[in-house]
């Protein structure tokens, strides 16, 4: 378990990451034999945890499921609290379920406090993790479909470290990012318009250009995306990963985290693009990530993407 900061109200807010004990992925239609239950775990961090530690884990979060179904069969297990630690629930798709485990920072000997956060911003984070997945491979069962079971885990051991190493600050967790809003910028009548024409007469040169957004700092200026869902996945992830790396120049590559590698500023075509020779472009094109859009309405669309500064 990570050790936990027992700060006083007046020292700066901890860092999500900081306090998320444990999170992990697991498919209760697998591993149903006593011999074979590790196989059910698709995810699960910290990653140095024994195997056997993991499937009492696993076991454990499975029987809280099952028990609270007892009360209410058609509404999921949310999240469960005990003295030490909170339990998120989130079933994205079925039989399949991702728990969040955060511990408690401990005050007054053995009491441990419990901070000032309701379940549902934790709920809208697990949920964020599985959004930001879909985003780049798709659904669960689709990759499983593909790729099968040990496919899915080697996409999962590579996403979520790197999702929980960015996780945003306590006091950032409000109730916009609850309701998984989209901070906007305003602009007048004419410069939208503006935006509008651009895009159109750039998809007239350009016919493979199929959707744009506009983004000014961390807030959505424009977007001609179709889907409401599609544009708020993909504005967390340019908001929250791409526009601080975008904006940070001294950082290399190399020392971006393995996930997020390949979507930093190597994908910012740069502002003096005459200087850019043909074979770096060529190169950047071969390379460029496919983002799964329409998952809400069923399309799977798997458009590539690059970003301009």
């Amino acid at each position: 378990m990570m050790s936990v900061n027992a700060s006083t109200a007046n020292a700066p807010s901890l860092r999500m990451g900081e306090e998320v004990s444990k999170l992990f992925v697991f498919d209760v239609r697998l591993g149903t034999r006593e011999d074979n239950e590790h196989e059910k775990i698709l995810f699960y961090h910290p990653a140095t945890d024994p195997l056997n530690k993991q499937q009492s884990e696993v076991g454990l979060a499975e029987a809280l499921i099952n028990f609270t179904k007892t009360f209410s069969p058609n509404e999921p297990c949310r999240a469960v609290r005990t003295d030490k630690t909170r339990k998120v629930f989130f079933q994205p798709e079925e039989d399949v379920w991702m728990v969040m485990v955060l511990s408690k920072p401990s005050r007054d000997g053995d009491k441990y406090g419990d901070q000032d956060l309701a379940d549902a911003a934790l709920h809208a984070l697990v949920r964020g993790a599985y959004d930001m997945f879909c985003l780049f491979h798709s659904r669960f069962s689709e990759v499983v479909r593909v790729t099968g079971a040990q496919g899915l885990r080697s996409k999962l051991a590579l996403l979520l470290p790197s999702f929980l190493a960015t996780l945003p600050p306590f006091h950032t967790l409000d109730l916009g990012f609850t309701l998984r809003g989209v901070r906007f910028f305003p602009v007048d009548r004419a410069t939208f318009l503006s935006l509008q024409s651009f895009f159109h007469l750039t998809q007239q040169d350009f016919p493979s250009v199929r959707f744009a957004v506009c983004l000014l700092a961390d807030m959505l200026v424009w977007s001609s995306l179709p889907s409401s869902a599609d544009t708020n996945v993909l504005y967390t992830y340019l908001a929250s990963q791409v526009a601080p790396r975008a904006n940070r120049r001294e950082a290399k590559d190399k020392d971006a985290p393995p996930l997020f590698a390949p979507f930093n500023k190597t994908w910012i075509l740069p502002a003096d693009m005459i200087n850019t020779s043909p074979p770096q472009l060529q190169a950047a094109i071969h390379r460029i990530p496919l983002v799964h859009l329409g998952l809400a309405r069923g399309s799977g669309g798997e458009p590539g993407w690059t970003g301009y500064k």
